[in-house]
C-alpha cells in the first residue's frame, strides 16, 4: 500500500505548485486585436488625407515662353543598360521615349539604338557626385532629352527615365 501513495502522490501536483493557465492563447488575442485597429486607423488616416495645405495655383507663364504642343503618341519602353560613369562606378539607365502621334511604336524597336548611344555617351562623362544631386540628374535628362528630339528628326517628342539605379 505505501507503494500506491506514493504512485498517488506522484500523480498529484505538489503543494505550492501553480496550476497551468486553461486559455492560455487568449492572453496574446487581445493586444493583436489592439494593434490591428491601430494599424487600419493608421492607415485610413494617412491615405485620406489631403496634405494639410491648400495649394497655391502657379502663376501664368507669359504666351511668348509656353512651348508649343506636339500631338504625343505611344511611348516606347527601351531596356535598361548598364553603364560605368567617368569616375568608376556603375550606373543602370533605363528610358522611355515618347514618340509623335502617327509614329508607330514597333518602328522604334530596331531604331533605338541612336536613343541608347546618346544616353551611353552622355551619362557615362557624368561622376556619381553629379548625378546624385537632383539638380545634375535634371539636368543630364534635358540635355539628353534635347539630344534624342534632335537626332530624331522629332519623331521623338521627350525622354523619359524608366530605371536609374548607381553604386
Amino acid at each position: 500500500m505505501a507503494r500506491r501513495k506514493s504512485e498517488a502522490a506522484s500523480e498529484t501536483p505538489a503543494e505550492g505548485a501553480a496550476p497551468a493557465p486553461a486559455h492560455k492563447g487568449r492572453n496574446n488575442l487581445i493586444p493583436a486585436v489592439i494593434l490591428a485597429i491601430g494599424l487600419a486607423a493608421a492607415g485610413y488616416f494617412f491615405s485620406s488625407s489631403k496634405g494639410g495645405g491648400t495649394a497655391s495655383a502657379a502663376p501664368a507663364t507669359p504666351a511668348a515662353t509656353t512651348p508649343t504642343t506636339v500631338a504625343e503618341g505611344d511611348i516606347v519602353k527601351l531596356d535598361a543598360t548598364t553603364l560605368n560613369l567617368a569616375d568608376g562606378r556603375f550606373l543602370k539607365v533605363g528610358i522611355g521615349l515618347q514618340l509623335k502621334k502617327g509614329i508607330k511604336a514597333e518602328d522604334y524597336t530596331t531604331k533605338s539604338a541612336k536613343a541608347l548611344d546618346l544616353a551611353l555617351t552622355l551619362f557615362g562623362s557624368r561622376t556619381y557626385a553629379q548625378l546624385a544631386d537632383p539638380k545634375g540628374r535634371s539636368d543630364a535628362k534635358d540635355q539628353l532629352s534635347e539630344q534624342v528630339v534632335k537626332a530624331y528628326g522629332g519623331e521623338v517628342t521627350r525622354v523619359y527615365i524608366t530605371e536609374f539605379v548607381m553604386q
